[in-house]
């Protein structure tokens, strides 16, 4: 006959709550798999947030060299109407 760990004495025996508390819970294999797409989706979120930042410093740019230059014609402007 052969001898189960229940049967041997002095070991422990384990309940059969905490054996369907493991059967219940999620593999670490697919917890691992759920949390890397997780973070592969928020690494993708972030870069897309940095090409907006990127975009919107760019424009910021080159909006004020429009004003910039927006603001020479007028003073151009200006100075030609006051000469005259």
């Amino acid at each position: 006959m052969k001898l189960w760990k229940h049967d041997v004495p002095g070991s422990s025996q384990i309940s059969s709550s905490i054996i369907e508390d493991e059967r219940r819970q999620k593999p670490v294999h697919k917890k691992r798999v759920g949390l890397s797409m997780r973070v592969r989706g928020i690494d993708c979120m972030l870069a897309d947030i940095e090409m907006q930042i990127r975009k919107l410093r760019q424009e910021r740019i080159h909006l004020s060299l429009v004003r910039e230059g927006l603001t020479n014609r007028l003073s151009g402007l200006r100075r030609n109407v006051d000469v005259a």
